[in-house]
């Protein structure tokens, strides 16, 4: 993790002085990869040696024939980014996908099956037509494959079919796996993908989207990972012996207390990533995002304490010296980045702006008219 750990202690300004092609394309990183790789495949019981080559121009990002891997640095993923951590990170991105091809994927059996349609037939067992109309498809699929013309479509429409359903299914496999680094790279290669997307609006009103482009879709979809959140501040003051009269509308009370800080992290997480205007890039921008979202929920826990009693304040205690913790020694593990001093009082001024669009949002509810009768 030498170069990870290198690029993320570097500033903004640091990170610019830094050149794409000194780095990606020395022996160096590529040895770095090759051992990162190569223990990825030992830890799943694959011990040949990894043969990667580092190329100039290709194809694409990056592609592998199960046993060579090559990647192109210089690609439509990591040119998404102005960061040389951000493309480093992608770049790794695009590693960790072709050695999960190697990892789960069974080459040989694919290699049959194209053998087969380049010898002008159908691999495997063929589906059981059930109405006239599949016999009519089927039939007229048999002879279609007949004409060595055709059979390099035939080619081509397997390899669609195949990366629709491996690719999600390989990197969800090594997501799970192994997640840390390898769900982070993957993570910012697959947003540089999506940048580059339509939207899926614009797609399905102009009838653009082919069905095999929406079945990835829908794999993508199944393959999201959620965010994992865990509500320990709430399941501890749920312990808390109260022997009050619910009074008033629950469903209003909840509304109350949550819209405001729900409203604040909205506001100020747009407010941050308005910084890539200025020049900022998306992962900082994302951690003003973060630190502020934290600095929200802080101040919601102090609010829902008040009258505070010795719990409250062992748990409010705990929360904020645990955020600090976390923002101060543990930056890798959550994704921070290295802010620089102007972006620090971005960070000053959003958690201040927070603090007003709560007063705000919550001075507004409160006057809202209840429900009689």
């Amino acid at each position: 993790m030498k170069y990870e750990h290198q690029l993320r202690k570097l500033s903004s300004e640091e990170r610019k002085n830094l050149s794409s092609e000194e780095l990606f394309h020395s022996a160096e990183f590529s040895s770095y990869l090759q051992k990162m790789g190569e223990t990825l495949l030992r830890h799943c019981g694959i011990t040949k040696r990894l043969s990667l080559t580092i190329l100039p121009t290709g194809i694409a990002p990056g592609w592998t024939d199960g046993k060579k891997e090559y990647l192109v640095p210089e690609n439509t993923i990591t040119e998404a980014y102005n960061d040389i951590y951000a493309k480093f990170t992608a770049l790794l991105g695009i590693h960790f996908h072709e050695i999960a091809h190697i990892i789960y994927c069974d080459f040989a059996e694919e290699q049959k099956a194209i053998d087969k349609i380049k010898a002008g037939e159908f691999y495997g067992e063929l589906p059981v037509p059930k109405t006239q109309a599949e016999v009519d498809a089927l039939t007229e699929m048999k002879d279609a494959l007949q004409n060595s013309a055709y059979r390099p479509l035939f080619q081509q429409i397997f390899n669609d079919v195949t990366n629709t359903i491996d690719d999600p299914h390989d990197e969800g496999k090594i997501i799970d796996e192994f997640g840390g680094i390898v769900e982070k790279g993957i993570a910012t290669s697959r947003e540089a993908l999506f940048r580059s997307f339509d939207y899926a609006e614009n797609i399905l009103a102009n009838d653009k989207a082919t069905k095999l482009q929406k079945l990835y879709a829908l794999f993508q979809r199944l393959d999201a990972r959620a965010p994992r959140k865990l509500a320990f501040p709430a399941f501890l003051l749920t312990l808390e012996p109260n022997q009050d009269r619910i009074q008033g509308s629950f469903l209003r009370t909840v509304l109350t207390r949550a819209i405001p800080g729900a409203a604040a992290v909205c506001v100020c997480s747009m407010a941050a990533m308005a910084g890539v205007n200025f020049g900022w890039d998306m992962a900082d921008c994302k951690t003003l995002a973060a630190l502020c979202a934290g600095a929200v929920g802080l101040m919601m826990l102090y609010s829902v304490s008040v009258p505070l009693t010795k719990l409250r304040v062992a748990v409010c205690a705990a929360m904020t010296a645990g955020f600090v913790l976390a923002v101060c020694y543990f930056k890798q593990i959550f994704y921070f980045e290295h802010l620089t001093l102007a972006q620090y009082g971005a960070l000053a001024g959003l958690i201040v702006l927070a603090a007003l669009v709560m007063a705000a949002v919550s001075w507004a509810a409160k006057r809202l008219p209840e429900k009689k009768g």
